[in-house]
Order: C-alpha cells, then structure tokens, then sequence
C-alpha cells in the first residue's frame, strides 16, 4: 500500500529557474477510501538569496468530482475550501526552510475517482519564473482482501485521561503513527495488546490523523482531541 503523507525529499529531481525551485512538479497520490484525508505536498526552494513574495493561482481539473472537498496550505496561510480560492500570495523564506511548502489536503467522501489540481507558482516580481505544480488524486475502492479482517479497529480518545488507545482484535504488534493536519509526525508507538493507552496530554486540541500499521495492513482513523 503506498505510504502515507510524505515521501522523502530528493534533491536531484529539483527543478529551478533563476528566482525559486521545487523538488517535483507533479505529484501523484493514491489512497483508498480508508483513508478519510488525502495529504500530499510539493517542497519549494528559494534561489533568491532574500525573502520573496510569491503568488499562487489554482485551475481546477473540468472533471473534478463535485463530492470531493480540497484544502491547500501555502507558508502563509491555510485555506479550508481551496475550490473558493483562485488565488493567493505568500512569503517564502530565505534562507531554505522546511515550512516552505505547498500542501494539499483532499476529503474525498468515500466518491473514487481520479482528478487534478493544478497551480502555476511564480514571484511577484518575476512573473516569468512561473512554474506548473500538479497534484494528481486517486481515489480507490479499499483492498478488501487486508481490510476484512481489521475494519473493525477503532481509536478511541478518552479525553479525561488525554490518552488513546486501540480497540479491536489485535493478532500482531501494531504501530499507532499521529499526523497533524500539514501531515507532520508528532508521535509513533508500537502496541501489542487492546487497551493499550497512548499518551496525547502534549498535544493541541483539534484534528489530528492516525495511521494504524501492522504486518499485512495499513488504516486511517480521524482523532479529535479536546
């Protein structure tokens, strides 16, 4: 199953103009339904040697499917509905920083299908050092063959005692990974028994995501913590 979130960065595929860089153009993501949110990014790099004020402008595949949600977030700001938005302008740091990035967030409402989003990237004051940057999506039915056996998990979050912890039948260790909403780990944890509590006292209330991982599978559950 293909990895959740993100990918490792790799710098020789980056691609530059004079002004700014991206590691890649176009990424491509593909989920199944399990997964309730879709998160992908695409990493920018200044070449400027100074902060730049950049602009970003969203076209929307004709074909997106009007059951899908999107949200972006560019270094500025966080845009909750992105289909709303036709464009924006930010800072991009410099020197190089890892919070330089452009990330996408699809809720896909258990609709498959495959669609883009596409946003042509460039500095204000260069407007000919644009880029195209594609997020492609793939929404697909789950692997029924792995899910069967543990769609019954569940995370539970009990909020007197700021833990969570697993419930269902466990047949192996499990690995409990928490993401925040721009996709960053802030916690792993290996569980071998139901009811094993996870400690979340150091968090923030709000949305977080967790990935449930054992030897044949790999789910997605939504945590609120409060």
């Amino acid at each position: 199953m293909v990895a959740l979130f993100f990918l490792p960065l790799s710098l020789s595929s980056q691609i530059n103009t004079p002004t700014w860089g991206v590691d890649d153009t176009s990424n491509c993501t593909v989920k199944s339904i399990e997964f309730i949110m879709v998160h992908d990014y695409i990493q920018l790099f200044n070449n400027s040697g100074a902060d730049q004020q950049m602009r970003w402008i969203r076209h929307t595949d004709p074909d997106w499917p009007i059951q899908w949600q999107a949200g972006f977030t560019d270094p500025d700001s966080f845009y909750v509905d992105v289909l709303t938005e036709d464009t924006a302008e930010f800072i991009m740091l410099d020197p190089i920083e890892f919070s330089n990035q452009l990330i996408i967030n699809v809720d896909h409402n258990n609709h498959v299908d495959t669609s883009y989003l596409r946003f042509k990237v460039y500095p204000v004051t260069a407007p000919a050092d644009s880029l195209w940057l594609n997020f492609c999506i793939i929404i697909t039915m789950p692997d029924v063959s792995v899910s069967e056996f543990h769609k019954d998990l569940q995370l539970v979050y009990d909020a007197n005692h700021q833990t969570i912890f697993c419930k269902g039948e466990l047949n192996s260790e499990l690995t409990i990974s928490l993401f925040d909403l721009n996709g960053k780990l802030i916690l792993q944890q290996k569980i071998s028994d139901e009811f094993e509590l996870i400690s979340v006292s150091d968090f923030e209330p709000g949305i977080y995501f967790a990935k449930i991982s054992g030897a044949d599978f790999e789910l997605t559950k939504k945590v609120a913590l409060y």
